[in-house]
């Protein structure tokens, strides 16, 4: 569960940090696209951690998981059609951009971890 925590909190960080460059650059694709993306990212992940948590305690775990798994991605395809409709194709790779920061964070993560245990191990 920590770890979870933890790529809420990088993630979120990240996110807070795409803004300010952003705005400090005035760049509408950074604050919004990749903000928004963000945002939609940090979503879907905090989705399925309680998705996962009904799943345990369900008595149809594979109709919680099937039901989230669709609501999450009806939430990806809404949250970037209103983006491409409104801002165009610019913004929306931008905002897919975004939606790998959940992704991004755990790879980072991981390869810290990696560093660290072989710097523990071999230095």
């Amino acid at each position: 569960m920590e770890e979870v925590k933890k790529i809420f909190r990088n993630s979120i960080l990240t996110s807070l940090i795409i803004l300010i460059i952003g705005v400090a650059f005035n760049e509408r694709l950074l604050y919004i696209g990749i903000f928004i993306g963000s945002l939609i990212a940090v979503l879907g992940f905090y989705m399925m951690c309680t998705e996962s948590k009904k799943i345990i305690y369900s008595d149809s775990p594979k109709k919680v998981a099937i039901i989230g798994y669709f609501k999450r991605y009806a939430i990806y395809a809404f949250s970037l059609g209103i983006i491409a409709k409104y801002f165009g194709l610019p913004m929306l790779i931008c905002s897919v951009v975004g939606l790998m920061n959940i992704k991004i964070n755990i790879f980072i993560c991981i390869i810290f971890e990696n560093i660290v245990r072989f710097r523990n191990k071999h230095l």
